[in-house]
């Protein structure tokens, strides 16, 4: 699975832009991206569903996850 940005309706387009929205893959290989957060120093954490804390460092994932929790990867909500 890849992780990409997408702008969402509430963005303000420049008014001779396209009207269609770019989107831009910035990790593939992701197991069910759910959750991301930026560190301070540029570097993206992603959660997986299955409990990896993944790095996206530079522009590349970095091949180990940061971590790995045992989580219960069962539903959409608790």
């Amino acid at each position: 699975m890849a992780l990409a940005f997408l702008a969402t309706a509430g963005t303000a387009w420049p008014q001779n832009a396209p009207q269609e929205p770019k989107v831009d893959v910035i990790a593939s290989g992701l197991e069910a991206p759910w959750a991301l957060a930026f560190a301070p120093g540029g570097d993206l954490f992603v959660t997986e569903r299955t409990g990896r804390i993944r790095v996206i460092r530079d522009g590349h994932l970095v091949d180990e996850p940061g971590a790995a929790l045992n989580v219960a990867a069962v539903g959409e909500a608790a």
